[in-house]
């Protein structure tokens, strides 16, 4: 049996569009890590005279000409790099801001549909001791009538508060299967083998 902080858990877990908003977090991130990133200085050899750069190579250059090597370094312009950082700041920041958001409505939907299952599960222990009572009352309105102690209104009235009695009992059933398919389908479980252990909330007189 889960209970009711491992249920919400596993909620989380199992949920496609946490999943995917986690993700889109990570990419944020990464887009802001490259947002302040200096690019890698290039390594440069060359064979050859400064002449044969400029162009104005003579007799002399080839004694001249020799292995050079060197660096070029990209040095970033802070005044487009901190607004760059800081937009990919907020992107980050928006990105947890909805991930938050739906996780708070999947801990709220596990939450509200276990408290109802508790709720349903003894409404439905209630709707049939009300079933088995109002059954009782017919049987006895029946051996009345039989008996000439009660009239036809009295066994008519107690087959009708037998029937609704009843059709509460079925539609409080309908409701918690309902519920539980929900909760089932939430937690990525089937509804047949999912328990919870939780405790049974008191109901008020």
């Amino acid at each position: 049996p889960l209970t009711l902080d491992e249920a919400i858990e596993r909620a989380q877990i199992c949920n496609s569009q946490l999943e995917a908003l986690r993700g889109a977090v990570r990419v944020a991130k990464e887009r802001r890590s490259a947002a302040t990133d200096i690019p890698d200085p290039e390594a440069l050899a060359a064979w050859g005279s400064v002449e044969d750069e400029c162009g104005g190579a003579n007799d002399d250059s080839e004694k001249d000409s020799k292995w050079r090597a060197g660096f070029r370094v990209y040095v970033p312009n802070p005044f487009e790099m901190a607004p760059r950082a800081s937009a990919r700041t907020a992107d980050v920041m928006a990105a947890k801001a909805d991930l938050q958001a739906a996780s708070w409505l999947v801990e709220c939907d596990a939450r509200r549909w276990s408290a109802e299952l508790d709720f349903l599960a003894q409404d439905i222990a209630l709707a049939q001791n009300l079933v088995d009572q109002t059954a009782e009352i017919l049987r006895q309105a029946s051996l009345r009538s039989q008996q000439g102690a009660a009239t036809a209104v009295d066994v008519v009235a107690a087959a009708q508060r037998q029937l609704q009695a009843q059709n509460a009992l079925d539609s409080t059933r309908s409701r918690y299967r309902v519920v539980r398919r929900n909760l089932a389908a939430l937690l990525n479980l089937p509804p047949a083998s999912m328990q919870l252990a939780t405790n049974p909330v008191p109901l008020s007189l």
